[in-house]
């Protein structure tokens, strides 16, 4: 009588399903043999770590047995504290009635809370606490540095200066903007600071920016270098780049249109979202990098990741608006608090 095999998941051929039964069962034994051998483990080894105080003795004392039990049943709480709650709040994250996707919706959970607040007690429309300083770097003609919480950002602006001859232009003066990252400034070490194809098109597009802003017929034949660089990154590193070269142009009293000043909101179920933090800026979620000139609606710089609906286009413009209103005040402030410092003012 020819025999009939079973062909498992694993390729393998078994006689029989009772066959195949047996072998998952002691896959499973031996996975939760692995499981309990871990646990084992780093129990056994946090217990010595905190425990064993006397090397001079193979036999445990007694306060070295008690501080032993103590742990084991403190570690037996914490896994049984774990596993009530993980089996209490599983059901209500992943299997929440009415909604088709589950990705958007861990999504929004991640970014804003039921209550509205995000992951640093903000609102949706708040921005992070600014601070800066002017004339940091004194071989520059202007510099400054810049924080948007954590994002800190040095700039330095040397110019005008006759550049090469390749890059003159007879009747305005040529922006050269050079965007950089330190290899520490994110969670992740960069093997090269600068040159990338993303550090290239950041400078190209400050490069467009200020030749918006700066009043470049001033100085024909002529060229100015802006450089910003990262110093630590926790997201919306265009828009702080875009401030900090503002500030460090305003220092090196080059004549401008108006201080340009920039934001990042996103997008979150047609929601806006200001200022983005790293831990919000996903793969996922829409953002626009918005830069106006003096907070008005001259806009100089419009930089778009990732697919927007086009119907959440004019509330998104009109959120990242007001907000470069609020963050030009707030340059407007620190440029004005500059010049009292280093030369009188006559008059108000």
């Amino acid at each position: 009588m020819a025999k009939v095999y079973f062909r498992g998941r694993s390729g393998l051929r078994f006689e029989s399903v009772s066959n195949w039964l047996i072998c998952m069962s002691s896959i499973q034994n031996l996975q939760q043999l692995r499981e309990f051998l871990t646990v084992y483990n780093t129990l056994t080894e946090r217990c010595f770590s905190s425990c064993i105080r006397d090397y001079n003795s193979n036999v445990l004392n007694k306060d070295e047995e008690g501080c032993v039990s103590k742990c084991i049943e403190k570690q037996m709480l914490v896994n049984r504290r774990f596993m009530i709650v993980f089996a209490e709040q599983a059901p209500k994250v992943l299997f929440k009635q009415g909604q088709e996707s589950p990705k958007l919706t861990n999504n929004k959970m991640n970014v804003i809370s039921e209550h509205g607040f995000r992951q640093d007690g903000r609102r949706s429309s708040q921005i992070r606490n600014i601070n800066t300083r002017l004339g940091l770097n004194k071989s520059a003609e202007g510099s400054s540095y810049i924080e948007h919480g954590n994002t800190k950002v040095l700039c330095a602006v040397y110019g005008p200066y006759e550049g090469k001859a390749s890059r003159r232009v007879e009747d305005r003066c040529v922006i050269n903007c050079q965007y950089s990252m330190t290899t520490f400034s994110g969670l992740e070490r960069k093997k090269r600071p600068r040159g990338d194809r993303k550090s290239t098109e950041m400078a190209r597009l400050l490069e467009k920016a200020f030749e918006s802003v700066v009043i470049t017929e001033s100085f024909p034949r002529s060229q100015i270098d802006i450089f910003c660089e990262v110093i630590q990154s926790d997201g919306s590193n265009l828009a702080a780049c875009v401030n900090a070269a503002s500030l460090a142009l305003a220092d090196a009293g080059i004549p401008m249109k108006g201080l340009a000043s920039a934001v990042t909101c996103g997008v979150i179920e047609g929601n806006p979202v200001v200022d983005l933090a790293s831990r919000e800026e996903n793969d996922l979620m829409p953002r626009i990098t918005l830069a106006t000139i003096c907070g008005r609606d001259e806009v100089v710089l419009v930089e778009l990741q990732n697919r927007l609906h086009v119907d959440h286009l004019p509330t998104v413009m009109e959120t990242a608006k007001a907000t470069c209103a609020d963050v030009y005040e707030c340059l407007q402030v620190v440029v004005q608090q500059h010049l009292r410092a280093c030369a009188p003012i006559v008059g108000n």
